[in-house]
């Protein structure tokens, strides 16, 4: 048997930071980010990692991806 609900780990805040603006987005959930860039759930769950240093460009724009907290 699992422990909860399943799809609840996908249930968590991410913050779409602009990094020329420090402009904030907030999106629902992981599954809403992965849509929104066009990136798997994989690179979207190392990237929310600060110590990766990943970044996207989204409409034209270099993004950062954290978790809300």
């Amino acid at each position: 048997m699992a422990a909860g609900l399943k799809g609840t780990e996908n249930n968590i805040e991410i913050r779409i930071i602009f990094t020329d603006t420090k402009e904030e987005k907030i999106l629902p959930s992981i599954a809403a980010v992965s849509r929104v860039l066009g990136i798997s759930y994989k690179t979207v769950n190392t990237a929310i990692n600060p110590m990766n240093k990943k970044s996207f460009v989204m409409d034209g724009r270099k993004v950062v991806l954290r978790i809300k907290k």
